[in-house]
C-alpha cells in the first residue's frame, strides 16, 4: 500500500464527502457576522467559495476562546465557526457565543430532558466516520454537561499542545495552533499565503477514534474542546502503538483503540504549568487513516508512512519537499 493514496471524491462513502467539503470550508474564517461580507452585503451560501475566500482569505482557529474580563474565559472550539457553510445555519443562530460551548444554552446537563436539543449536542453527519460507532456524546457525570463527540480533528503539527521549554521555539508551524505556540488566548488564523509548502501538501484534518463510553472523562472524540482534544499531532505516525498523552486524569484506556496515559504537567516556555498533550491520528480503517489537505483533497495515509514525511505534511512553512508517492 502506498503511503499516500489520492481518492476521488465519489469513491468514498457519503460522510467522507462531507469531510472533504468541510476541509475546503476550513479555509473560510468566519467573522462575527459570517454571512455578511466586508461591504456589508448579505452573502448567499452558494457564494461561500470564491466570494468568501476573496473577503477573508484565512482558515478559522482550531480553538477560539476569548476573555471578556481578566477573570473570565469564554471557551469555543472550531465546529461552530463553520456551521453556516455546512448548511447548519440553524445551529449557528441557536448557539450563544457569549457562553462556553459546554454551558447553557449551548449544552445542558447530562440528565436534562432536553439535552439532545442543544447546538453542542446536535449530531451533524459530517462529524462522524462510518467505521466508528456512529455519533457519540460526552456525558461524564463528573463534568456534568452533555454534548457531541466526533471523529474528525484538525492538524496541530509535530508538537504537543503546549510544547515544553526544551522544544521551543518550533522550527515550523501547522495551519492550526497558537501564534506563540503556547498561549491559549492567542489563536492562529492562517491565511492561504502563509502556506508556503503548498495547499495540496499540507494537512488540515484527519481521523480520531471516539472513546466507546459516553460517560468516560476521556477526551477522545471531544471535538468541541479547545484545549487539545479537537486536534491531532504528528509526533507519531497514524495508528501508532505509542500511547497518546492526556492532561491530568483525562486518560481512560480502552484497548485496542484508545491507548493513552496522563502525564504530569510540564514547564513550558513561559515557566507555567502546561499540557504536554498529544494525540495520534487514528481510525478503524485497515492500514491507515483518511486525511484532508488544505486544497480540499482527501487522501488515505498508510500507517507505514515515514515519520519525517508525516511531520512535513503537517507543517505549512517547513520548506520540505513531499512526494505524491
Amino acid at each position: 500500500m502506498q503511503p499516500l493514496q489520492q481518492r476521488n471524491l465519489y469513491s468514498v462513502q457519503p460522510p467522507l464527502m462531507h469531510f472533504r467539503s468541510g476541509s475546503a470550508l476550513l479555509r473560510e474564517r468566519l467573522g462575527q457576522h459570517p454571512l455578511v461580507d466586508g461591504r456589508g452585503s448579505e452573502m448567499r451560501p452558494s457564494s461561500m467559495g470564491s466570494e468568501y475566500m476573496s473577503a477573508r482569505k484565512s482558515f478559522p482557529a482550531a480553538a477560539n476562546p476569548f476573555n471578556p474580563s481578566p477573570t473570565v474565559v469564554i471557551r469555543h472550539g472550531w465546529p461552530p465557526q463553520i456551521w453556516p457553510y455546512m448548511e447548519e445555519r440553524a445551529l449557528f443562530e441557536q448557539f450563544n457565543y457569549s457562553k462556553p460551548y459546554y454551558l447553557p444554552p449551548n449544552a445542558l446537563s447530562i440528565r436534562h430532558p432536553n439535552r439532545f436539543g442543544t447546538p453542542s449536542a446536535t449530531h451533524v453527519p459530517a462529524y462522524s466516520c462510518p467505521s466508528d460507532r456512529g455519533h457519540g456524546f460526552y456525558a461524564n457525570p463528573g463534568f456534568g454537561y452533555f454534548y457531541i463527540r466526533g471523529n474528525y480533528v484538525l492538524s496541530w503539527g509535530p508538537y504537543a499542545y503546549q510544547p515544553e521549554a526544551a522544544n521551543y521555539p518550533p522550527r515550523a508551524s501547522a495551519i492550526f495552533g497558537f501564534k506563540d505556540f503556547f498561549s491559549h488566548l492567542k489563536s492562529r488564523f492562517t491565511k492561504t499565503k502563509d502556506i508556503i509548502d503548498g495547499l495540496s501538501k499540507t494537512l488540515v484534518m484527519s481521523e480520531y477514534i471516539m472513546h466507546p463510553n459516553d460517560a468516560s472523562i476521556d477526551g477522545h472524540g471531544d471535538i468541541f474542546n479547545d484545549v487539545g482534544d479537537a486536534v491531532f499531532m504528528t509526533l507519531n505516525t497514524p495508528n501508532s502503538t505509542v500511547p497518546d498523552e492526556e492532561a491530568n486524569n483525562y486518560c481512560d484506556p480502552a484497548p485496542p483503540d484508545i491507548i493513552c496515559h496522563s502525564p504530569a504537567p510540564v514547564s513550558n516556555v513561559n515557566g507555567m504549568s502546561g499540557r504536554a498533550v498529544h494525540n495520534a491520528a487514528r481510525s478503524k480503517h485497515k492500514g491507515g487513516v483518511n486525511a484532508a489537505m488544505a486544497d480540499g483533497s482527501v487522501r488515505f495515509v498508510s500507517d507505514t508512512i515515514a515519520l519525517n514525511v508525516w511531520q512535513a505534511m503537517s507543517t505549512m512553512n517547513g520548506y520540505e519537499t513531499v512526494s505524491e508517492q
